[in-house]
């Protein structure tokens, strides 16, 4: 009698544990994938701040030339 009462006692407490795990994971991998597309949007944004870097260096190079020879031309 006694294991009648134990055994769906003891299912139910560990049914309960493992709800909570897996609920656990399912939240994980939820915070996984907006891991993933922060990091995504970040990497894009990188990108075009180092290309408005380069442009920023060409356009200061242009100057400097521009320097250069209007200073030799005097």
């Amino acid at each position: 009698m006694l294991s009648t009462w134990v055994t769906p006692v003891l299912l139910g407490i560990v049914g309960f544990f493992v709800m909570g795990i897996l609920n656990d994971v399912k939240d994980i991998k939820a915070n996984q994938i907006q891991f993933v597309r922060i990091q995504t949007r970040i990497e894009a944004q990188m990108e075009n701040v180092d290309k408005r870097i380069d442009n920023l260096e060409r356009w200061v190079d242009e100057i400097d030339k521009t320097q250069r020879e209007h200073e030799k031309s005097r």
